[in-house]
């Protein structure tokens, strides 16, 4: 009877320390909705596409690592509700000078191009897969990120996002729990 009411224990302690799960959401105005098996999010806009295959004949490139990825058509955008964060990344897949980042905070709001970034990265603009570029946008001292936005005026806009990551907190649960464990073995054999 003792051990269950001790595995019950160290179970309610590991499930404090799962991940938090970060939601983000796209949208278009006026668009009937439809989601995604994803993870990271659903989509409302028919000029979005979502998938890991090409769309040109006898050519396919699949995204870095094994992950779906979002394609924002010409005259397209998608919007991602960020809950206060200090920084936000994402994969960005041939960076074009028509593809535009906006990015709203607590301070403002700040709109990037890609010729914009990648001349300050001393990258040529072009569509060329090799421009693929990881970003990572931070909030100025004392702002937290509130939305960000992406659109594109021609074809297309392609990006991943990466999942939430565990915060400190969360880190420092697990290892309680860990110890707790350790905690309990030892009392087991002592």
């Amino acid at each position: 009877m003792n051990l269950l009411r001790e595995s019950a224990a160290i179970v309610a302690l590991l499930a404090l320390a799962a991940p938090a799960a970060q939601a983000m959401t796209f949208s278009e105005a006026a668009a009937p909705n439809t989601s995604f098996a994803a993870p990271l999010f659903t989509t409302s806009a028919p000029s979005l596409a979502y998938g890991t295959s090409g769309d040109v004949l006898n050519v396919q490139l699949t995204p870095l690592g094994a992950t779906n990825y979002l394609n924002i058509l010409q005259g397209g955008s998608a919007d991602v509700a960020v809950d206060h964060a200090a920084s936000f990344s994402f994969l960005w897949g041939s960076p074009d000078a028509y593809n535009f980042v906006t990015v709203t905070t607590t301070g403002g709001v700040e709109q990037y191009s890609g010729a914009t970034l990648l001349s300050e990265l001393g990258a040529s603009v072009g569509g060329h897969n090799e421009d693929t570029r990881w970003f990572t946008i931070h909030a100025g001292p004392g702002e937290t990120i509130t939305n960000v936005n992406f659109s594109s005026t021609g074809n297309s806009f392609e990006l991943a996002m990466a999942a939430a990551v565990p915060e400190p907190g969360t880190w420092g649960l697990m290892a309680g729990g860990l110890a707790a464990m350790a905690f309990v073995a030892r009392r087991r054999r002592g």
